[in-house]
């Protein structure tokens, strides 16, 4: 029996052995994947060198990577990593994923009554999932007590991280009314398991809008959600209480934004019109300051320049966080309750072809702005009057209370329960929210 002795440990062989055939099989590679650059290509344009990087890149991966990736799947893991560093939310949309929603969307015309968003790339491996902007009014997801910030991981058990977003809106969340979905939600800001909740598919409501007196001479305006329809239903609204005289015993106006979330930025401006006798109410950006948009507000205001206190909290998202901040920074309201959801990004779906036969992508076309010109993506409104609604350890959206003869279910919150919108009210008869009670012309 012969014995070798080695000068180095054999750890350290092994590892260099294993380093320096490494790099010869890329040397390798390299050598006969590509032939020496000329000088003109040498000093082309950067782009066309970075894109040749890639090709190589992918080539390399394919020939070499133990798992055998085929020539789709580098493509597609190439496109995803492309959107996720312009856009974390975008998407891409091919011929068959379109089939696969068109094959359902017309008959799934009932939902849950949510509205949400895709964890971006950097997150999924971390928390995969849809997080929850908003829920809206008497929605079966409301009444579950869903609501901004929670995270729903799975649907009828099949785990969200990898279904596209209009799959499931569309496919997954939307179907046939009554029939039923069970997700898997973990609560914002509790560590306890995920919930299996069992919710029954609804048609929603087209209601947008509803008024009613909170205490004697305050009206609170609850704006669900700001639909085309929402100013012609606001103006028939006041118009019915000045003819019945109840205006001119008002004594201000809240307006609840709270847990409003899917809109235009032309139904928003029109309800900030409605309140503002001049100035912006809508600004967005979308390639550049040279394409920024802004319509100002024209003279007449449905309060008749009664003092307005809004209501928003971490659901007051996209537009309805445009709408809030015209009418702060318009000097015309104060802005009362928590944070908001800081959604200040508008997305499109853009064919890839004259006809959209290839596929769509869906990315961010525009920026909101408050009308002072600071951005709302990512950053949100603070409220001049922060006012976190007890109990702060509630399940239910801050609007809603948990039914105590039914645990787990939400209903609304009375007055003598709904301390934001008692602030709100105080806050009514305070000089710096009051406005010069004197008649204006309505709009035209």
């Amino acid at each position: 029996m012969t014995t070798l002795r080695l000068r180095k440990p054999l750890a350290l062989v092994v590892a260099s052995a294993l380093a320096w055939t490494s790099f010869s099989v890329v040397a390798t590679a390299l050598a006969q994947g590509s032939p020496r650059s000329s000088p003109t290509q040498r000093n082309a344009d950067p782009l066309t060198g970075r894109l040749e990087l890639m090709l190589r890149t992918m080539r390399i991966a394919r020939d070499w990577h133990v798992g055998s990736p085929d020539k789709p799947e580098l493509v597609a893991g190439a496109i995803e990593g492309l959107l996720s560093r312009v856009d974390p939310e975008a998407e891409l949309y091919t011929r068959s994923d379109l089939r696969h929603v068109a094959r359902f969307a017309p008959d799934n015309t009932a939902g849950l009554g949510i509205d949400l968003r895709r964890e971006p790339p950097q997150r999924r491996n971390e928390r995969r999932g849809y997080r929850v902007i908003a829920t809206r009014d008497g929605s079966p997801a409301a009444l579950a007590g869903i609501k901004a910030g929670d995270l729903i991981t799975h649907v009828d058990g099949r785990p969200t991280g990898d279904i596209p977003y209009l799959a499931m809106i569309h496919v997954r969340l939307g179907g046939a009314s009554g029939t039923k979905v069970r997700l898997s939600v973990e609560r914002s800001g509790d560590d306890t398991p995920p919930d299996e909740v069992m919710l029954t598919r609804e048609v929603e409501s087209r209601s947008s809008l509803a008024v009613d007196e909170v205490v004697p001479g305050v009206f609170r305006v609850r704006l669900a959600a700001l639909a085309d329809d929402t100013l012609e239903a606001l103006e028939k609204a006041f118009a019915g209480l000045i003819a019945s005289g109840s205006a001119a015993g008002t004594r201000g106006v809240v307006l609840d934004l709270r847990s409003t979330a899917a809109a235009s930025t032309d139904s928003a401006g029109a309800v900030a019109d409605a309140f503002l006798e001049s100035g912006p109410v809508v600004r967005t950006v979308s390639r550049g300051r040279d394409t920024a948009r802004t319509a100002e507000a024209r003279p007449g205001d449905v309060a008749r320049g009664r003092p307005l206190v809004v209501l928003v909290d971490s659901g007051t998202a996209g537009v309805a966080e445009m709408l809030a901040a015209a009418l702060q920074e318009g000097r015309r309201a104060r802005l009362v309750g928590t944070k908001t959801a800081g959604r200040g990004a508008l997305r499109t779906l853009v064919a890839l072809d004259k006809n959209g036969q290839k596929g769509l992508l869906r990315l961010t076309t525009e920026r909101l702005l408050t009308p002072a010109g600071a951005p709302i993506d990512g950053k949100g409104l603070v409220p001049s009057v922060v006012f976190e609604q007890a109990p702060v350890a509630s399940r239910c959206r801050s609007l809603d209370i948990e039914d105590a003869g039914y645990p787990g279910r939400c209903v609304p919150r009375s007055l003598a329960q709904d301390g934001q919108l008692a602030r709100a009210i105080a806050l009514l008869g305070e000089p710096v929210v009051a406005a010069e009670q004197v008649p204006a012309p309505a709009k035209p």
